[in-house]
């Protein structure tokens, strides 16, 4: 007859199996399920010490991107202002020559003009010299700006790259008086041109020459004549006011 070896908790072990050093005697085969290692002492203030020392280096990390990154730009716009700097300062140096070349030229005709109105008024004006005067008259220099670096300015980021408010005010200010010497041309140009059409059934251009002296007696000569002077002498005081504000506009920019 068969036996069936006995299998409860209380079946002594075998004496050839080795013993498990987790075992709990007093709680028998039943200890080994919970009897889990302890942690090492200190264990949580470690993990908690490296924990903190990973975020302090993300941390420190993050703001020494963020310095290195405004310094760039820092860098950057510091490099994008002296180029602007140095590019407004050539343009209006050159401005500045132009203006005053175009501005001899007007001063000269104007002369000119309100010597002849003046002998005109007292009766001691003669034909020849007219003829000098409106030929004089129908000639004018355009102003052409050289205003590349402002017009790039406007296009990247507006005037905000130069860190100088007064500067900035210097420059719109300056770049504001082109549109009143531009005014002056577009009218002066109309007032020659009926000047022209008037003078030339009287005057030689060519010879500088009155071919029919009854022009000296019209009214609408003097009155031709005295359009023309205010005209000049309106852009005149526009020039003036350009040049002003372009030279103390260079003393400025040569400080940057």
């Amino acid at each position: 007859m068969k036996t069936r070896p006995n299998t409860s908790p209380d079946n002594k072990a075998n004496p050839n199996q080795p013993r498990d050093p987790n075992r709990d005697p007093s709680k028998g085969n039943k200890g080994r399920r919970f009897n889990k290692p302890r942690p090492p002492r200190n264990f949580w203030k470690t993990m908690l010490t490296n924990k903190f020392f990973d975020l302090l280096v993300v941390i420190v990390g993050v703001s020494i991107a963020y310095s290195l990154n405004g310094l760039l730009v820092s860098a950057n716009e510091q490099k994008q202002e002296a180029f602007y700097t140095q590019a407004l300062a050539a343009d209006v140096e050159k401005d500045i020559q132009e203006l005053e070349k175009n501005l001899q030229g007007i001063d000269e005709d104007y002369q000119r003009l309100v010597s002849y109105v003046q002998e005109y008024g007292q009766g001691k004006a003669v034909g020849d010299s007219l003829a000098t005067v409106i030929t004089s008259i129908l000639s004018l220099d355009i102003f052409e700006p050289n205003d590349n670096a402002y017009q790039s300015l406007l296009n990247a980021n507006g005037l905000g790259i130069l860190p100088d408010p007064e500067l900035r005010n210097q420059v719109t200010n300056y770049y504001n008086n082109h549109r009143n010497i531009k005014r002056f041309e577009e009218v002066y140009t109309l007032a020659i041109a009926n000047i022209y059409q008037y003078f030339t059934p009287y005057c030689d251009y060519t010879n500088r020459r009155i071919v029919d002296k009854s022009v000296l007696d019209k009214v609408q000569t003097k009155n031709s004549l005295l359009i023309a002077a205010s005209q000049l002498e309106d852009g005149i005081e526009n020039y003036d006011e350009a040049l002003i504000a372009a030279k103390a506009l260079r003393e400025a920019l040569k400080t940057k």
